[in-house]
């Protein structure tokens, strides 16, 4: 494991854009799955990756998935469908002021959206203008048009620190045309 919280951020980080393209690559199943099944996909994947990943763990509430790793590194991500901004943000809230305690190595989480509809570049886009319109937001990174992710960051409202959120949209549109 990574000898810091931000190395392994980057380690993490770098295996879920692996996990989650796999998601998308199976879009053709993981398009009817349920959340829970979804979660629970993403979960496997980062286990048998040998992380200590879990979902539905009790920090505040069920966290859709976690992972923990040394020196009280903790990590949570809140999933949603792509039903629209308010959902979204409903997540998000859970996300930032319901599981994230906003301290050393517990400050860092993601949003995933799964996008059911057409165009996820332009769902993610607007969610990041919605987003930013929050009380003390900074866009800190916009990946956007080539990864589908962007990155903000709030003031924890327990600890006054900043936390960091990657909102990433996986992309599970899938109705062939050859059929």
């Amino acid at each position: 494991m990574a000898p810091t919280h931000e190395l392994r951020l980057q380690c993490l980080e770098k295996i879920l854009d692996k996990v989650y393209s796999r998601v998308v690559l199976d879009r053709h199943l993981t398009h009817s799955e349920s959340e829970d099944q979804l979660n629970s996909r993403i979960v496997g994947m980062l286990a048998s990756a040998g992380l200590n990943a879990s979902h539905d763990t009790q920090w505040g509430g069920h966290v859709d998935v976690a992972v923990t790793g040394p020196d009280d590194f903790f990590w949570m991500a809140e999933a949603k469908f792509d039903n629209g901004y308010a959902w979204l943000k409903k997540g998000f809230y859970q996300l930032t002021t319901r599981y994230m305690p906003g301290c050393e190595g517990a400050d860092c989480g993601e949003l995933i959206i799964y996008g059911r509809k057409k165009n996820a570049l332009k769902a993610l886009k607007n969610w990041a203008s919605v987003i930013a319109r929050l009380d003390q937001c900074r866009m800190e990174e916009d990946h956007c048009d080539e990864k589908l992710w962007f990155r903000t960051s709030h003031v924890s409202e327990g600890t006054g620190r900043r936390i960091r959120v990657r909102h990433k949209i996986l992309t599970l549109w899938f109705e062939p045309k050859d059929r």
